[in-house]
């Protein structure tokens, strides 16, 4: 009776630590977009012309993940801040990582019909 009395009241005083465990814990990090799970269109459906674009647009600023090129190649892409350009069009940010080991600072810019990655040398 003793040893029964104990294993319940074990599991009794055990129950609220989990719940407050489980409380506690952090949400899941939602997972990063990657190229195969994006849209071919932004979000107010205008469309994109290459693969980095489709990536860059459809990807908050500050994130990254890794993109095969339509010539094959994958590139780590890492999505930066929005702005406009001096040509006034809308453009976003991006770091291009070749495998190489090469790097370029690129931009991602609707020009009045579609999304388009400006690779700058």
């Amino acid at each position: 009776m003793r040893l029964r009395l104990r294993t319940k009241l074990t599991w009794l005083y055990s129950v609220p630590v989990l719940v407050a465990v489980g409380a506690c814990s952090s949400p899941a990090p939602e997972p990063v977009p990657t190229a195969s799970t994006v849209s071919s269109v932004d979000s107010a459906g205008r469309p994109v012309a290459d693969e980095i674009a489709k990536f860059a647009v459809n990807t908050p600023p500050g994130q990254s993940g890794t993109v095969m090129t339509q010539d094959g190649q994958s590139v780590q892409v890492y999505v930066g801040i929005d702005y406009i350009s001096a040509t006034k069009q809308r453009c976003r940010a991006v770091r291009l990582g070749y495998s190489n080991g090469q790097t370029l600072s690129s931009a991602v810019c609707f020009d009045g019909t579609v999304w388009k990655t400006v690779i700058a040398q």
